[in-house]
């Protein structure tokens, strides 16, 4: 019987996943009560949101190449150390300059986050079970706020702003032991991976052709992934780090009801990050179409973000506004694991160097999305102007991947070879 470690192995990057993004999302509900103590303006709130991510874009090309050149179980060892070691870091700042330069040190470390999931997707799955597959690994992405909206709102009310960030701090440092015992950069060398299952890890891919970009140079589709990337990003975290705001601000919600309502649209990632993955691997083994599975798909669902934003922040009650915001990321969320296989498939000899660039598109975002926020609430005393700019970002990103993103000629149709594998 084929074993079944690979899951294993992706069920604990869903778990570093929601550190990690805990660790980013809890500035985001901490900032309310910090901001007050520290009398920082909506401006100087941008900053210290988008701090972590002037750390976090250049070590992410860094830790792409050395995923590759090193392998993801040293690298992310680092990584978690690091951005551990920082995450308690923020909580002993007491100033706007403290708070910025443990940021910029906190995403440092997170920068192997996309890079080395990637890789190891590449390295740890089936050539038919990728979407699936970085949709599990990368569910913590949206788990993370979905449960942390309660968990950290009561540590805060428990402990104050400071208290969320030592336990996470705690708990990051365990992941590294974990990791450190159980994962291996190559399935060959784990003694817990079966024969069997190493068989059929390693079957051969129909996207193994030189034509599809396996050179690793960037062609036009490349280009159109990546866009559509940094669309995804920015609506990733604009929603991550202003939508705990905008709630207070617009529909006047405590503290506590902010806990509850924040994660309502992350539930809804949730189930759209593995249903993304899916959907695309089904339609792809049963069209035999790499456009239609990957881009079409990509660019409807970033489409219909950029309306649900765009539509969302008309609303008056705070119940109209939290359907549509959960509808955003769901779909949102539906389109990040089609995009990291997309790209994938186009470079799958330098996956963690291209992944590298990849998460550079997914979180320059959130260097300007902060930032740009707090201008346009603070000058327009109104969120519409952020929903909107944020909207035509989705748009531009749902028509870039539908016109931009596909294989060489020659390489589609591959799905027929796809489909005829069993995917059990």
């Amino acid at each position: 019987m084929r074993g079944a470690y690979r899951w294993l192995i992706f069920i604990g990057i869903t778990a570093l996943m929601v550190l990690n993004f805990l660790d980013r999302v809890v500035m985001s509900f901490a900032v309310v009560p910090l901001s007050r103590q520290l009398h920082l303006t909506p401006a100087q709130i941008g900053l210290v949101l988008s701090a972590f991510f002037w750390g976090l874009v250049p070590a992410s090309l860094l830790a792409g190449y050395l995923a590759d050149r090193w392998g993801p179980k040293r690298v992310w060892s680092w990584g978690a150390t690091w951005w551990s070691l920082f995450t308690v870091g923020t909580a002993v700042a007491s100033s706007l300059a403290g708070l910025i330069a443990a940021r910029i040190l906190f995403g440092i470390g997170e920068g192997p986050t996309l890079s080395n999931g990637i890789r190891v997707a590449r390295d740890w799955a089936a050539p038919q079970e990728r979407g699936r597959a970085t949709g599990l690994a990368f569910l913590g992405v949206f788990l993370a706020p979905a449960i942390g909206a309660p968990i950290i709102t009561a540590l805060i009310h428990w402990g104050g702003w400071r208290a969320p960030f030592y336990v996470l701090g705690v708990l990051g440092l365990l992941w590294v032991v974990w990791w450190q015992r159980r994962f291996h950069n190559r399935p060959e060398d784990s003694p817990y991976v079966t024969p069997e299952e190493l068989a059929w890890i390693r079957q051969e891919s129909p996207l193994a052709a030189p034509s599809a970009g396996s050179s690793g140079s960037a062609t036009p589709s490349v280009v159109a992934t990546l866009w559509a990337g940094f669309a995804f990003g920015y609506a990733l975290y604009f929603l991550l780090t202003w939508m705990p705001e905008y709630l207070v601000l617009a529909h006047h919600l405590s503290l506590r009801a902010l806990g509850w309502f924040a994660g309502i649209p992350w539930l809804g990632a949730m189930a759209g990050q593995y249903l993304g993955g899916h959907l695309s691997d089904s339609v792809f083994r049963r069209t035999g179409r790499w456009r239609v599975a990957r881009g079409y798909l990509t660019a409807g669902f970033l489409i219909l973000v950029g309306v649900c934003l765009y539509v969302g922040v008309t609303v008056q009650t705070v119940g109209a506004a939290i359907a549509f915001l959960t509808l955003a990321a769901t779909a949102n969320a539906c389109a990040a694991p089609i995009v990291e296989t997309a790209l994938l498939d186009q470079v799958p000899n330098r996956s963690g160097t291209w992944g590298g660039v990849l998460q550079v598109a997914f979180t320059l975002p959130g260097v300007f999305a902060p930032i740009l926020t707090g201008i346009l609430v603070a000058n327009t005393h109104s969120f519409v102007g952020s929903f909107v700019l944020a909207a035509a970002v989705l748009v531009s990103g749902g028509v870039v991947a539908g016109l931009g993103m596909r294989l060489p000629q020659g390489s589609e149709g591959v799905g027929s070879a796809v489909s005829a594998v069993s995917p059990h």
